[in-house]
């Protein structure tokens, strides 16, 4: 396990976080299509090198220990997870 590039990857994440989270309703408190989102923040990834990766839209009860959440959307109701690995 390369700690580096996992420390590397977890300072990435972070640094997606806080910006999208300010992103999270479309202009005039419209809310934020959980599509646009994800393309918007694999964007983000892509841009800044990371590979091998899956970001997926669950409800928020779906929600469990160990899921990393690097978006919310639909008006809070379902958040995107991100997952190192091959998408499928």
């Amino acid at each position: 396990m390369n700690l580096g590039r996992i420390g590397g990857l977890m300072a990435v994440l972070s640094g997606l976080l806080l910006p999208l989270a300010a992103q999270a309703t479309a202009p005039q408190g419209q809310v934020l299509a959980c599509a646009i989102l994800k393309a918007q923040i694999a964007e983000t990834l892509e841009a800044k090198g990371v590979r091998d990766y899956q970001l997926d839209v669950i409800p928020v009860a779906g929600v469990r220990a160990g899921h990393r959440v690097v978006g919310r959307c639909e008006g809070g109701q379902k958040r995107i997870i991100y997952r190192r690995g091959q998408q499928v």
